[in-house]
């Protein structure tokens, strides 16, 4: 259903509705229920219903939450976080992203690290902490070359779009200082940059 509803909406939902029918029927397994729901939020996104993801992915966290299924949460919440930067909520995509880093701290997922870094350093811009945003685009192209990703398993489609956004509210020498300091981080020291980002922005209104 995921898949089809790029090309065949009609289709997708045909197939999400026998799902969602056999799911009815009880007897699945504790995991099932915060994959599917993940999923259904995808289909969500091809049809461009962004108030259906965000419902859908708020239920893949909290049967995720139930039922202890770590994968499903972490995936959740970072596509929660993205879904919120597109509706240009990019201050509760950055709290998103900090619990998603929450959920990474164990767990042996570098990669799941760094994508959800790349996405604070966008949720960043529409913050005004353009700066910082250089930073962690930095640490993560230092850190995707260093763990053996390829930018294009990091980044998404926009993300020439998304540095041209922060280049274009900084001087060159701005951009160049924050992308040599940010090219020194750890993986910690870059999940502790936005922790710190996080705690020292205003509180809302």
């Amino acid at each position: 259903a995921m898949w089809m509803s790029e090309t065949d909406q009609p289709g997708a939902h045909r197939v999400m509705a026998e799902v969602e029918s056999i799911m009815a029927e009880g007897g699945v397994a504790a995991w099932v229920p915060a994959e599917v729901y993940t999923f259904r939020s995808i289909m969500w996104i091809y049809a461009r219903k962004p108030a259906n993801t965000m419902a859908d992915l708020q239920l893949a966290l909290e049967a995720a939450r139930e039922s202890h299924n770590w994968w499903a949460g972490v995936s959740a919440s970072w596509r929660l976080s993205h879904t919120l930067i597109s509706l240009r909520r990019d201050r509760d995509a950055l709290d998103q992203l900090v619990s998603c880093l929450a959920m990474l701290e164990g767990h042996d997922d570098v990669l799941g690290v760094i994508l959800a870094l790349h996405a604070s350093a966008i949720a960043l811009i529409g913050v005004e902490r353009q700066t910082d945003a250089a930073r962690l685009f930095a640490s993560v192209d230092r850190l995707g070359a260093l763990y053996g990703f390829p930018r294009s398993a990091v980044n998404d489609e926009d993300h020439e779009r998304h540095r041209d956004r922060a280049k274009q509210a900084l001087t060159t020498t701005e951009w160049n200082t924050a992308y040599r300091e940010g090219a020194t981080f750890s993986l910690d020291e870059a999940v502790a940059h936005v922790r710190r980002i996080a705690r020292s922005l205003p509180p809302r209104r």
